[in-house]
């Protein structure tokens, strides 16, 4: 039955594993109209290093991408052996590979609905609570950001391989743990998560063996396995993590607001958003009161309430944020993305669908609002990126632009750019390739010297060439660049 209260071996039973099929596609509906909202995209911030630096790079060196020291040790060699896929082999444009990360986005969604329906949520139920992850406010980044695929696929990986876990199909869902391993640290911890879902201790292996062989890999690859960014998880304390962690339920259930968002309409949709996601949580609490002072016994006694296995599941994947505080603007949201699905699921696995369709639907314009900020990076990138296609015509002139913002609110915007493009720089400062000059107000501060003699190198080799060379200069008050 759709309310059935059912935990252990016995979730298999529980719900028909096929009574779904199109309502899925709703997650992917969701996510679609997110998109289509934010239309044209360009690539922002390590978004120049994911996919732009990608073209023409070798498969072993993609997979080594941020391996080193300074940037943490992370390997990811799934997800990065498919953006090299899409760049380097197929020559997929910037907008192609951001609408099949989303395409994971949904997907995980979708799984999400699966593995509730599988722990005896109502069809509904499961259907709406995996488009509201999909539609959550406080996910804007995962949205607005193409280089979060990591955690795009990641979630998506990871939450179908537990619904396999429950199908008792253990070879895909170990397939399913590679990828999901590969793709993402935020996935480490999950490797407890079969047995503690499933009840069978024997649902370790699968996970336990796709983990061994990324740790191999990445011994074989990097040289190392552990250090880098688990380092500096541990040397945060327990209670500020704890701090962290708690913190996070502000964004997640109460007030998903980013400080970014325009309008005081804004402020009383998330008002709202709060209210009915806190009314959602209580009328199960209550209905269970009401039936046991009705009924004159006592319930009878269950294994661990599956509510509690998925809020088990979220803190375990909290622990890889090291419970870094969130901004007001939403920033670094992404590391939200595994433990946020389980955090919804323990939550709303007994809501009714009504309650969840509003929060649908009000998530949705609170979601765009969130996005505001990243419409508008994406609006200046695109716009200089269309400078740069309009003066270096057939590569028979060069162009100079001088002050670009990292930043634009919360969104890295030019910060990787100009070292992408510099990278076309021999020693010397001669082009290895025609690329253009443009570099940051921050490093322009950070080091003048070095980009005045840097400049110098490059303009000699435009004169010697005897390419035009036109100049343009970042207009904070417009918002655009500008010929000077």
């Amino acid at each position: 039955m759709d309310g059935a209260s059912t935990t252990g071996p016995a979730l298999l039973a529980a719900a028909p594993r096929r009574d779904l099929r199109l309502l899925l596609l709703v997650p992917f509906v969701a996510v679609a109209v997110v998109a289509l909202l934010q239309l044209p995209w360009a690539p922002l911030g390590d978004d120049w290093k994911l996919y732009v630096d990608f073209h023409g790079m070798a498969a072993r060196k993609a997979v080594l991408v941020n391996t080193t020291a300074e940037e943490g040790r992370r390997f990811r060699p799934v997800c990065y052996l498919l953006v090299w896929l899409e760049q380097s082999y197929l020559g997929l444009p910037f907008a192609l590979s951001k609408a099949i990360g989303l395409g994971f986005l949904a997907w995980a969604g979708a799984s999400l609905a699966g593995l509730l329906r599988r722990l005896g949520a109502a069809r509904l139920t499961a259907v709406l609570v995996g488009t509201l992850y999909c539609l959550h406010p406080a996910l804007a980044e995962v949205h607005g950001w193409a280089s979060t695929r990591v955690d795009q696929m990641a979630a998506a990986f990871a939450l179908a391989a537990l619904c396999m876990v429950l199908d008792r199909r253990p070879l895909l869902a170990g397939l399913l743990w590679l990828a999901a391993f590969g793709s993402k640290e935020a996935a480490y911890p999950l490797l407890v998560a079969a047995p503690l879902l499933s009840g069978r201790l024997r649902d370790l292996v699968p996970p336990g063996l796709a983990f061994a062989a990324i740790m191999i890999w990445k011994l074989r690859a990097v040289g190392v396995v552990t250090g880098g960014l688990w380092g500096l998880i541990l040397q945060v304390p327990l209670h500020v993590q704890l701090q962290g962690w708690l913190g996070y339920l502000g964004p997640w259930l109460l007030y998903p607001r980013s400080s970014a968002a325009p309008g005081p309409a804004v402020t009383a949709l998330a008002l709202a958003w709060g209210v009915v996601l806190l009314t959602t949580l209580v009328a199960p609490l209550v209905r269970g009161l009401q039936d046991r002072g009705g009924s004159g016994r006592r319930p009878r006694r269950l294994r661990v309430d599956p509510r509690l296995r998925l809020l088990a599941l979220a803190a375990l994947c909290l622990v890889v944020t090291g419970g870094v505080p969130y901004p007001p603007d939403l920033a670094g949201g992404r590391l939200w993305t595994l433990p946020l699905a389980f955090a919804l699921g323990a939550a709303l696995l007994r809501a009714r669908p009504g309650r969840l369709l509003a929060l649908c639907l009000l998530s949705l314009p609170l979601l765009h609002a969130n996005l505001a900020p990243y419409r508008e990076a994406d609006r200046i990138m695109a716009d200089t990126l269309a400078v740069l296609a309009r003066e270096v015509p057939a590569h028979d002139g060069a162009v100079r632009i001088h002050g670009l913002p990292d930043l634009h609110g919360p969104v890295p915007l030019f910060a990787l750019m100009p070292d992408v493009y510099m990278r076309g720089f021999d020693e010397e400062g001669r082009p290895t390739e025609d690329r253009p000059l443009v570099t940051t107000a921050d490093m322009e501060s950070a080091d003048p010297e070095g980009w005045v003699m840097a400049e110098q190198r490059w303009r000699a080799f435009q004169d010697a060439a005897d390419r035009k060379i036109a100049y343009w200069r970042w207009d904070p008050a417009a918002g655009r660049v500008r010929r000077y």
